[in-house]
This record gives structure tokens, C-alpha cells and sequence, in this order.
């Protein structure tokens, strides 16, 4: 029984692996050479701005290097409060924009 579920899950770890491996492959064949990095965009809903944001770093710290350069977040339908918390989070980070209109 172990036998065949760590077989199962040495199956699909590699079948992840190599699928991820396609993927960046792709990926580095369809970008354009010598383009500048991209910026991730963000538009804030109120509910959930602060997860949002940091869902959003997350995510770019986690892609490739170099791949986005900074995350733009629009703060445009944000109450007073929220937009303190969200300004808190990009005073400690340098790679945060944030932008009032959208």
C-alpha cells in the first residue's frame, strides 16, 4: 500500500515538474528579446485590499526574476482607512506603485 502511494506521488510531483519546466520553456520562446520587464496591475476591491496586495507580492516574488519589475495598485474606490493600511504596506516595500485613478 505505501509502495504504490509513494510511487502515485513521485508520478505526480515529476509530472508537475516537467509540466512547470514546459511552461517557463514556452514562456522565455514567446517573450519578445530586449523588452522591458512588465508591471503586475492591481485593482483594489475594499473587502479584501490588504490579502489582495499581498497575494500580489507574493505572486511576484515568486515568478521569474526580472519578470515584473514593480506592482501598480490602484487604490481608486478605497475608503480613507484602507488606503492607510495599503500605504503602510508600500512605504516598506520599493517595488509597490500605487495609483488613485484607474
Amino acid at each position: 500500500m505505501w509502495l504504490v502511494l509513494s510511487v502515485l506521488f513521485v508520478t505526480l510531483t515529476s509530472i508537475l515538474g516537467i509540466t512547470e519546466i514546459l511552461r517557463r520553456f514556452w514562456l522565455f520562446i514567446m517573450q519578445p528579446k530586449n523588452s522591458p520587464p512588465f508591471l503586475l496591475v492591481v485593482k483594489l476591491s475594499e473587502d479584501v485590499a490588504v490579502q489582495q496586495l499581498r497575494y500580489a507580492l507574493e505572486f511576484s516574488s515568486w515568478e521569474k526574476k526580472g519578470d515584473f519589475s514593480k506592482v501598480v495598485v490602484v487604490t481608486a474606490e478605497l475608503s480613507d482607512k484602507t488606503c492607510k493600511e495599503i500605504e503602510k504596506i508600500a512605504k516598506t516595500r520599493n517595488d509597490v506603485i500605487l495609483c488613485d485613478k484607474f
